[in-house]
Order: structure tokens, then sequence, then C-alpha cells
């Protein structure tokens, strides 16, 4: 864990993909629950559809990177 603060530390892809899943999916479970806890009849708008697009992608290229292991990113 500590690795993070050596100045030769390098991070890997298989930690940059979960770091991509990890933060994508605290974004659109973010932009799910302030629709589901808005109070107004507007629907989704489009910041939280860039925000659900956003994660969604991130999310996507953060599994894409997972299967290619401990080489530097």
């Amino acid at each position: 864990m500590w690795d993070l603060l050596h100045d030769d530390f390098t991070m890997s892809k298989r930690q940059l993909g979960l770091l991509l899943l990890i933060g994508g999916a605290i974004v659109l479970v973010a932009m799910i629950a302030a629709e589901a806890l808005s109070t107004g009849p507007g629907g989704i708008g489009t910041m939280q559809k860039l925000g659900i697009a956003v994660g969604a992608l991130s999310m996507v290229i953060g599994l894409t990177l997972l299967p290619l292991g401990s080489r530097p990113a």
C-alpha cells in the first residue's frame, strides 16, 4: 500500500483499470441516486446524462485494462 509514496512507483495497467472501474461505478451510482432523490418532475437532465455516459465509459475502459496484468501503464 505504501509503495504508492515511493518515487519509483509505476502504476500497472491492472491497477489503473481497477481505479477507472471503481471511479466510474461511483459516478454512475451517484448520477442514478441524484435522479432517484430529485423532487422535481424534470427527469434526467443533460448533466446527469453526461455523468452516466462518463461513468459507463470509464468502467468499460477499466474493464479492458484489467486483463493486461502488471505491465506499466
